[in-house]
């Protein structure tokens, strides 16, 4: 039986260099992978935050249009009926 041939320390080198150059490339491909995935969740942050203030922009327009409309209501409420007709003109 044969034993495989040793190797001396100069033949290790290279191949101690090229396992952490592995080790170095797949690690900057993960941390590549987690900054792809954070920018995307802050994209899908930053679209779902523009939809809400949407939303709430347009709740804001109806908002006064339900309040000037309610208010029309009460003052119409209390103008005698020649007054809501000069008012209609």
């Amino acid at each position: 039986m044969r034993t495989p041939p040793q190797m001396s320390e100069a033949d290790k080198a290279p191949v101690k260099v090229s396992q952490r150059a592995a080790r170095k490339a797949a690690a900057a491909c993960l941390a590549r992978q987690r900054h792809k995935s954070f920018v995307n969740q802050l994209q899908d942050t930053i679209e779902a935050r523009k939809a809400r203030v949407g939303v709430l922009k347009r709740r804001k327009e109806d908002y006064f249009a339900s309040i000037a409309a309610h208010m029309i209501r009460g003052i119409r409420a209390q103008l005698s009926a020649s007054r809501e007709a000069e008012l209609q003109r």
